[in-house]
């Protein structure tokens, strides 16, 4: 335990190196028990800010009725206070050592690692190809997404997970293909193909595409589009 609070004492103090330091935030990210570890240092520090400044004002004050010992309200505002910055600064941590194309790679592994089964996959094309897509046989989900899009071009789910299975399989022109005739069924309520195009570029990372995900992007949000608030993050970063 010494051994880790002397650990975060030289990131708080800026004795880590560079190195040091990414790891330290890394592990914030990924490490829930040192995360709490790191709120309960920060609380710490907090609260002895708060006894510190009281103990000079004490000493400094004119001399007048007696104060009133912080209670227990108090103690619970600092703590809520400490939690609301450990929060804070893990949101920072996550959004500031991320790149454009780890956001989007982190965006597709979070919201789409697995696909919802729905349907018989004994008899239906559409659950088979999820259930291999569910099993990472990307290859042969998108076989049977492809031929169910290609037979049915108004089957929104086919083209979606068509455009994932690509996106999956790394063949971005293909991804980019099926997201923008996923953007252009004008029919879908909730449409998913303007930010998942921005996902594809900013995956890809090829030139201009940074460029042209921040269009797509900026539209996602003008628009309130499924992904409008990852986008408005994004748009800070890129």
């Amino acid at each position: 335990m010494l051994d880790t609070l002397d650990y975060i004492e030289s990131y708080f103090a800026g004795r880590c190196t560079d190195a040091e330091r990414q790891q330290f935030e890394e592990r914030c990210v990924r490490d829930e028990a040192f995360a709490q570890e790191v709120a309960l240092y920060i609380q710490s520090r907090q609260v002895l800010k708060e006894e510190l400044l009281a103990a000079k004002k004490a000493v400094w004050a004119p001399a007048g009725p007696k104060r009133q010992k912080p209670g227990l309200v108090r103690t619970l505002y600092i703590a809520s206070a400490a939690a609301a910055v450990v929060v804070l600064f893990c949101l920072y941590l996550v959004t500031r050592s991320a790149t454009p194309g780890q956001l989007a790679g982190d965006y597709v592994r979070t919201h789409y690692d697995q696909l919802s089964q729905t349907l018989d996959g004994t008899r239906d094309s559409l659950a088979q190809g999820i259930t291999a897509y569910n099993h990472r046989a990307f290859d042969q989900a998108l076989d049977l997404f492809t031929a169910l899009a290609h037979d049915h071009a108004g089957n929104t789910d086919a083209r979606l997970y068509s455009g994932l299975a690509y996106l999956r399989l790394k063949n971005y022109d293909q991804a980019l293909h099926e997201f923008d005739t996923l953007a252009n069924m004008s029919s879908l309520y909730s449409n998913p193909g303007p930010f998942l195009k921005a996902v594809t570029l900013l995956e890809r990372n090829a030139a201009g595409d940074r460029e042209t995900a921040r269009v797509l992007l900026q539209d996602v949000v003008r628009r309130n589009l499924d992904g409008s608030r990852e986008a408005a993050v994004w748009l800070k970063k890129i």
